[in-house]
């Protein structure tokens, strides 16, 4: 969503570390089918 939604994802710390050591953002994908389960945020 346009304002984020809370996630809890599982990963190695060494990847974690990779990704985030830079302040870069995180972006998931979500399958199309279960997009029910995420907040509408008004859009």
């Amino acid at each position: 969503t346009r304002q984020g939604a809370k996630v809890t994802v599982s990963v190695p710390n060494e990847v974690a570390a990779a990704a985030l050591s830079k302040g870069n953002s995180v972006w998931l994908t979500w399958p199309a089918e279960k997009g029910f389960l995420l907040p509408d945020g008004g859009q």
